[in-house]
């Protein structure tokens, strides 16, 4: 059974409004961070020259091992002491603590009125995932890792308004959603003893197409002319794509919403 990942968030929204029945709006959010612990595969890539060979480690004394007897001469001299340092001070299977901060997105939308009833939503947006992830047991010896990327996508929902009573209004949505990614990067840091001896950034180069679909319930109070409030829990499944991105959304791809906020139209 897949795990629920909630996500507090908060929304405010700016709508103008045409006479032809066009809704232009401009969105923000910011999700609650989570943190979750795996286990972690290091891969250890060897360039030969033209090629590549990739060697998976799941433990600390098999990196030990590796790193003694087996590393060739395509890895840095100097990451690979430091790194041998690091698996000397640690033991057991290697561990990963991946911290998922807030992801950050700025939205444009545009909805259509179909009819009383129905309408349709169309966006363009900009996310922002950021991942700390923390490799070993010991608390000043261990590998630390932030991963940014960022995502431009193109959400797009259909809405049923099933009630209107006086100023209040409740709907249905559902739709899908397709994110790019545009830039990512990481950067690595090889700490001992609470000192950084070694570091790397690199770009993940390009990570994947994020496809995901999603609907949700949602009630609005009008609480002046042109403005009111609404509420719009929403469950989002974000579909695995093979990336080895680390994401809110790879790490825990169901996600249940709880947007809020106002509402403004002119």
């Amino acid at each position: 059974m897949a795990d629920v990942a909630p996500a507090d968030t908060s929304c405010v929204n700016v709508t103008t409004k045409s006479h032809d029945g066009w809704l232009l709006g401009f969105s923000s959010m910011m999700e609650r961070a989570s943190d979750v612990i795996m286990p972690r595969i290091i891969e250890v890539i060897e360039h030969a020259v033209g090629s590549g060979t990739r060697v998976e480690i799941e433990t600390w004394e098999q990196l030990v091992h590796y790193l003694t007897y087996d590393v060739g001469e395509s890895l840095d001299p100097i990451e690979r002491d430091v790194l041998l340092r690091i698996a000397l001070m640690n033991s057991g299977k290697i561990v990963t603590h991946k911290n998922y901060e807030k992801p950050l997105q700025l939205g444009l939308n545009f909805n259509r009125r179909l009819s009383d009833r129905w309408s349709l939503d169309m966006g363009l947006r900009v996310t922002r995932h950021t991942t700390n992830m923390l490799t070993g047991s010991s608390d000043t010896t261990n590998i630390s890792e932030r991963q940014r990327i960022f995502y431009v996508g193109m959400p797009v929902n259909a809405t049923y308004t099933f009630m209107r009573r006086g100023r209040m209004s409740a709907y249905l949505t559902a739709g899908m959603a397709i994110d790019v990614p545009f830039s990512a990067k990481s950067d690595k840091l090889y700490n001992i003893d609470g000192k950084t001896e070694f570091s790397r950034s690199v770009s993940l180069g390009f990570t994947g197409l994020q496809w995901s679909v999603g609907a949700g319930v949602g009630m609005a109070y009008e609480i002046a002319p042109h403005l009111e409030l609404f509420f719009s829990p929403r469950i989002t499944w974000y579909i695995p794509n093979g990336s080895k991105a680390e994401t809110q959304w790879t790490g825990k791809p169901l996600q249940l919403s709880l947007p809020f906020g106002i509402r403004i139209s002119y």
